[in-house]
């Protein structure tokens, strides 16, 4: 029979502490992790459909913390648009409706790559940001196609993860 002395009891409680201490921190990893991995930082805050569906422009907003790439967009499941371009805004100005070509404050990308999403600003440094016509304020991205237009799948990389944001243009729903 072995008889543990003073010292390695102590020894034996230490470990024990030690291993309680790296599975509580393993499970608030994996919860972490888990949380990341189903976290949609990409809202779509806004439609606009041409009457005949072969064109939507969708309002982009970055809800996460760091910046959003575009990595690919695909329409009606797995067709590639025939154009799409990102727009941004300089101006507060929202890449929706109509008359963006016109605005001065507003650029295409037809490289989706070229800008990454920053995330929204609230409304104060809105208002910083505005006059300055320097930063980005808003996004859009606006797709044509020679077929209707009845659903978008875009493809992005948002804090080393990548996800998929789906809309429905039939009923205007995003499926996150």
């Amino acid at each position: 029979m072995k008889v543990l002395t003073k010292g390695k009891v102590e020894n034996v409680k230490a470990k024990k502490k030690i291993l309680i201490l790296f599975l509580t921190l393993l499970v608030l990893l994996l919860i972490v992790l888990i949380a990341l991995s189903n976290y949609q930082a990409l809202r779509i805050s806004g439609i606009t459909q041409s009457m005949d569906k072969q064109m939507v422009v969708l309002e982009l907003e970055n809800k996460g913390w760091s910046d959003i790439e575009l990595l690919h967009v695909t329409i009606n499941e797995t067709q590639i648009p025939d154009r799409s371009e990102l727009g941004v805004s300089y101006s507060s100005r929202l890449i929706i409706g109509s008359g963006l070509d016109e605005d001065p404050n507003i650029k295409f990308h037809a490289n989706l790559h070229e800008i990454k999403i920053t995330p929204s600003a609230n409304n104060d440094e809105r208002g910083l940001l505005s006059p300055s016509r320097n930063k980005p304020t808003d996004y859009g991205l606006r797709l044509s196609n020679t077929n209707k237009i009845n659903n978008v799948t875009i493809k992005y990389k948002h804090f080393g993860w990548v996800y998929d944001k789906q809309v429905d243009l039939e009923f205007g729903n995003t499926i996150d």
